[in-house]
C-alpha cells in the first residue's frame, strides 16, 4: 500500500501544462516525455507502474487522460 501511494505521489508531482499540444501526435509526444522524464526522477517507479497491471492511481490517471484528451476528436477515420 505504501509503495501505491508513494506512485500515486510521485505521478502528481509533474506539471501537465493546459492547454497542451492541439495535435493528437504532439499530444501524445510531450505526455511521453513527461513519463519519461517522472521515470527518471523516479527509477522505482517504472516497475511499480507495470503495462500489465498498473496501480489505478489518480495521478497517474490524470496524466493518462491529458494524453487522451485529444485522440476522440483528432483521430478520424480515412
Amino acid at each position: 500500500m505504501l509503495v501505491v501511494l508513494m506512485a500515486d505521489e510521485a505521478a502528481g508531482r509533474g506539471e501537465l501544462p493546459e492547454p497542451g499540444p492541439s495535435g493528437w501526435r504532439d499530444r501524445l509526444e510531450q505526455g511521453t516525455r513527461l513519463q519519461w522524464a517522472m521515470y527518471r526522477r523516479h527509477p522505482w517507479l517504472a516497475q511499480v507502474m507495470s503495462t500489465t497491471r498498473p496501480p489505478l492511481v489518480p495521478n497517474a490517471m490524470a496524466v493518462v487522460e491529458w494524453s487522451c484528451a485529444h485522440w476522440t476528436t483528432s483521430i478520424r477515420p480515412t
